[in-house]
């Protein structure tokens, strides 16, 4: 299958940054092409908020929308968002070089320990192998949710998806509590990404702030790609580089106003 991308150039200045970083934010948060998954818990249902900070010093140079969990640099932008079991990212290279995310390398550090990831592409899968990774061309982008690869699991009869934190409180005093005692704590994605030859690593932490009891008549459960009809399964390569093409490209064409031209740091700040 062909696929075409079609390109539109847009000259970004200064007073446009706010705008753009709307745009990327609703198209983030804009789910396409996958489904939603359905309610397990018991009791009351709570969703937290999370702040963005980035304890590496070398992005110290780099610009962080703690509220918004947004951060860009000379080199990408990327922004996330966290649901009940994963943290997704949208990523956009703005090197002048292809970016790589060195998906075999990348840690979510939660609870204590440093684990390697599922995403999306090997989410429900009986192999944790990961797919190959896509080299992003100036200006391209990708979308995609990572969660700790002991996180999701096959129980003999289905697909079992465990919360970061616990998000239901059983109708009891402890589980309130037990909601409550997750101020403060936090999960850490360790981001190795590859710029031609060069590779650099970022590091996000993102720290539980506040939570709230959400309502169920207006709860969306989080949006994943259909789970297997059967049992587990393992995806074959081709499959995954097929698929991988296949977002890419529609990413590429639907999401063509984010392809901007890159000003220099100082007109972004």
């Amino acid at each position: 299958m062909l696929i075409t991308h079609r390109v539109v150039v847009v000259r970004i200045t200064r007073r446009d940054v706010q705008s753009w970083i709307v745009i990327f934010c609703f198209l983030l948060f804009t789910g396409c092409g996958a489904s939603r998954q359905g309610l397990s818990g018991t009791g009351s249902k709570y969703e937290y908020e999370y702040r963005l900070s980035v304890p590496s010093d070398s992005q110290k140079t780099g610009l962080v929308d703690e509220a918004n969990l947004l951060f860009h640099d000379d080199s990408l932008i990327v922004q996330f968002k966290i649901d009940d079991a994963a943290i997704h990212l949208q990523l956009q290279n703005l090197a002048d070089s292809y970016l790589v995310v060195d998906w075999a390398k990348v840690r979510i550090l939660h609870k204590g320990k440093n684990s390697k990831i599922r995403q999306s592409l090997g989410f429900y899968a009986d192999s944790t192998k990961l797919p190959v990774s896509i080299s992003l061309p100036p200006l391209g982008f990708v979308r995609d949710y990572v969660t700790p690869s002991e996180n999701v699991y096959y129980d003999g009869s289905r697909w079992v998806e465990r919360d970061l934190f616990p998000t239901w409180d059983t109708w009891t005093v402890e589980g309130v509590t037990a909601i409550r005692n997750q101020i403060g704590n936090s999960v850490v994605l360790t981001l190795p990404v590859w710029f031609g030859s060069f590779e650099k690593t970022y590091v996000f932490e993102f720290r539980i702030t506040s939570f709230e009891p959400i309502s169920l008549q207006h709860y969306s459960p989080p949006w994943r790609d259909p789970r297997p009809l059967n049992e587990k399964v393992t995806p074959a390569l081709a499959d995954q580089i097929t698929t991988a093409a296949i977002i890419v490209g529609v990413v590429s064409f639907s999401i063509y106003m984010l392809v901007i031209k890159k000003e220099t740091p100082a007109d972004l700040r």
